[in-house]
């Protein structure tokens, strides 16, 4: 998975639903293939989580950790969660690591209160599936407007389902492409 930076900014969401259920038979790491790293940043614990894929990509979850959030600098919490999802982790090397997600409940609070706020490129990477519904249609205009509004929005082709599957690939010019916001 690749990202462009704008501003030196990007914005992943990750969701850890189902994670339980993935991987019930153990794995050895010479046996994984690819992993993705994904860490949850919420009010009171910060999670992340190592998923592995083998030769059927079929996932394994590798190791997980919840370490305590630091309000005040939540690198700190990163960084802990990290580590300890990390500890006891043998052979699994680097070019395995295909992305990292990170998702945060403080960026939904700025956006629900609508403060603290900069004005923001909205990249969605949906096409070709999904046009019938515009990117911040759900939004507040006061919300809408904190970040740039709809001047800052832009549909282009890429994008994953949610079990990782690619809906299309994303295309680097095409996100090139996007004026500054």
């Amino acid at each position: 998975m690749r990202f462009a930076f704008l501003n030196k900014k990007i914005v992943v969401f990750i969701s850890f639903i189902g994670l339980q259920s993935v991987g019930a038979k153990p794995i050895e790491m010479d046996e994984i293939v690819r992993c993705r790293i994904g860490v949850d940043v919420g009010g009171t614990n910060t999670d992340a989580a190592i998923i592995g894929y083998d030769n059927n990509d079929e996932p394994h979850i590798l190791s997980k950790f919840k370490a305590t959030t630091t309000k005040d600098e939540p690198v700190q919490g990163i960084r802990k969660a990290l580590i300890g999802a990390f500890q006891g982790l043998r052979g699994l090397g680097m070019a395995t690591i295909e992305s990292v997600m990170i998702g945060t409940t403080h960026l939904v609070n700025a956006i629900v209160e609508g403060k603290g706020l900069d004005k923001t490129a909205v990249i969605r990477l949906a096409l070709p599936t999904t046009t019938s519904l515009p990117p911040l249609m759900c939004w507040e205009t006061k919300q809408a407007n904190a970040i740039g509004g709809q001047d800052n929005v832009f549909v282009v082709n890429g994008g994953y389902e949610y079990d990782g599957r690619v809906i299309s690939q994303i295309d680097d010019d095409e996100i090139r492409g996007i004026p500054e916001a």
